[in-house]
């Protein structure tokens, strides 16, 4: 009885041991990409881990193009982030407007950001959006999220 308890205690302790050399910021991504938000919430309010939200973690979700979370992870934080942190999340914002899908969801960020953009990032939106628009189809999703008034 007491092997199996001291060993038990050598496992725990092992684990505490491991706990502080866990990448929390790859487990948090990772769980971003997965989309499973309980898990995330768990990794930012427990008081167990050793992890704390920073903001740039919202820049590495967009780099991995998962602009819904970014999205949620903004409207909770984005009062920490800083005028760096912008610039950075304005030109993912405006590179991802050259890839498809979530087109709302970055609309809704870049609208947002929308008074804090640079001449060169404004120039950069409006070319993408223009190779985008050259799309005559009905059914496409940026003349419906810009509200683009076609002069014909």
């Amino acid at each position: 009885m007491l092997d199996k308890d001291y060993s038990f205690g050598k496992v725990s302790q092992q684990l505490l041991f491991l706990k502080h050399f866990i990448n929390y910021r790859e487990i948090f991504v990772l769980f971003a990409v997965k989309r499973k938000v309980r898990l995330m919430s768990y990794l930012i309010n427990s008081t167990e881990l050793n992890f704390t939200f920073k903001p740039y973690l919202i820049l590495d979700i967009i780099a991995n193009d998962v602009y819904d979370i970014a999205l949620l992870l903004y409207r909770e934080y984005f009062l920490r982030l800083t005028d760096k942190m912008n610039t950075k999340l304005i030109s993912y914002l405006t590179t991802a407007f050259m890839k498809t899908g979530q087109t709302e969801e970055k609309c809704y960020l870049y609208i947002r950001l929308i008074d804090r953009v640079s001449l060169d990032e404004a120039t950069k939106l409006t070319n993408a959006i223009s190779s985008r628009v050259s799309n005559q189809s009905k059914s496409n999703i940026f003349l419906v999220c810009l509200n683009v008034v076609r002069i014909g």
